[in-house]
């Protein structure tokens, strides 16, 4: 059956019934999926599932009727993987939302570093967007448990427990493969650099917390990209 996240799907319902309004979510349902009356399918937020029924479309909004509800029983995974990418261009940052969170990211940590180039402001504004991102590479995934996506801080505020790699272009001596990750602590946390790099005191500061410092064996990946290959790794390692 047909699984859809909706992050804010509680503040919409009454009476058992779910009134979506949100033009994007309207048009993703009538004429993405096409559901027509009488269709059944599941809605999830990260409080619970419910099995819901396609009522009418009407006035540019979609009801449907609640028949079922489950709560969120999904607990945390036991093998967390964290990726802090640097903030880049918002499209190609959007980009590797959407990805990470079919690939099943548990939690997103931007971070700002000597070389970014993008504001956080232009960042912090995009929190509705981001949730529609999210609902898209959910429902895509059929992920039971969405993502946290954190507001992005320095990289002097970025505290992180269990392990943590920096991927780190110039970096030969170590490359990132399986045998980096044995017997590691938990949370994984992947640190991926803006375009440019990372400036040379950053993995000073790196090294001094115990960070693992090394490299793709890839040639010089888009930031983007890097995240991507990095967490898909990540994944098929653990």
């Amino acid at each position: 059956m047909k699984q859809i996240y909706i992050a804010s799907l509680e503040s919409i319902i009454s009476d058992n019934i779910v009134v979506l309004s949100d033009p994007y979510f309207v048009n993703y349902i009538k004429n993405v999926l096409r559901f027509k009356e009488g269709d059944q399918f599941i809605l999830k937020s990260d409080l619970a599932q419910y099995s819901v029924i396609f009522d009418k479309y009407s006035k540019n909004r979609v009801f449907l009727s609640i028949l079922d509800k489950k709560e969120n029983l999904s607990s945390v995974s036991e093998k967390k993987v964290v990726l802090a990418p640097a903030l880049i261009k918002l499209e190609r940052f959007e980009w590797l939302i959407e990805k990470s969170v079919e690939l099943g990211v548990d939690e997103i940590q931007p971070i700002i570093t000597e070389r970014t180039i993008i504001k956080k402001e232009e960042i912090t504004k995009k929190g509705d967007r981001w949730d529609k991102i999210v609902f898209k590479a959910m429902t895509q995934s059929q992920r039971d448990v969405a993502p946290k996506i954190f507001t992005p801080i320095t990289i002097k505020d970025l505290y992180l427990d269990g392990t943590v790699v920096v991927l780190h272009t110039s970096e030969k001596k170590l490359t990132f493969d399986k045998n980096i990750l044995e017997n590691r602590a938990f949370p994984i946390n992947i640190i991926i650099g803006p375009e440019g790099g990372f400036d040379s005191y950053e993995i000073e500061l790196f090294e001094s917390r115990g960070y693992i410092i090394c490299g793709l064996n890839f040639p010089i990946l888009r930031a983007e990209t890097a995240s991507i290959v990095a967490l898909t790794l990540t994944k098929s390692f653990l």
